[in-house]
């Protein structure tokens, strides 16, 4: 197995390079929690490589690019670690009991933690498409004002949702979010 990659770069150089041949049509991104800044810096890269510009950027659970991640768990021991799962409920109780599993998944989860973490957003000219950003409201981990901040990244459209839920609100209003992402992208038509 690769080992997992733990700077923003890296990531998103290995997926823009990963996808820039199947971009041979229209797109859209969907990104959550860190998948949100994965997503926003994704389109810069390959924009930079001559890209079209996407149809529209949803982005949810996460504040801006330039919002730092106030948590430190890649720092983290990994009992600790798997103390904040256990109380996030990020993961089943029965797999944090399963010593293999969480051997082989703990070094996954601390790669994403120091991408994040250590993530420094550098500035630049805001997209060229719309971009809606998801709140759930019960979301103790991003306020609205982080995700309300995504407006200065776009020149075009910029939507704030709230539906019902937490951090996980992606697992937990689904159907809430695929309506919006739906009707978002038949109006892009």
């Amino acid at each position: 197995m690769d080992s997992p990659l733990t700077t923003m770069d890296a990531m998103v150089n290995a997926i823009a390079a990963a996808i820039r041949p199947l971009l041979t049509t229209s797109y859209a991104f969907f990104g959550h929690s860190m998948g949100a800044v994965v997503a926003y810096e994704v389109i810069r890269t390959l924009r930079a490589s001559g890209a079209a510009w996407p149809t529209h950027l949803f982005v949810s659970a996460s504040g801006a690019p330039h919002v730092p991640d106030p948590d430190r768990h890649h720092l983290l021991r990994d009992d600790e670690l798997i103390a904040v799962l256990r109380k996030e409920k990020w993961i089943p109780e029965e797999l944090l009991d399963n010593r293999d599993y969480m051997e082989m998944l703990l070094p996954v989860i601390r790669a994403d933690a120091t991408v994040c973490e250590t993530y420094c957003h550098q500035r630049g000219t805001p997209l060229e498409c719309p971009i809606t950003a998801f709140i759930g409201t019960r979301d103790g981990k991003v306020d609205a004002d982080d995700i309300r901040a995504w407006k200065s990244y776009t020149n075009k459209v910029f939507r704030e949702v709230t539906v019902d839920g937490a951090h996980d609100l992606i697992r937990t209003a689904t159907n809430d979010i695929a309506a919006v992402v739906a009707a978002a992208l038949a109006t892009a038509r």
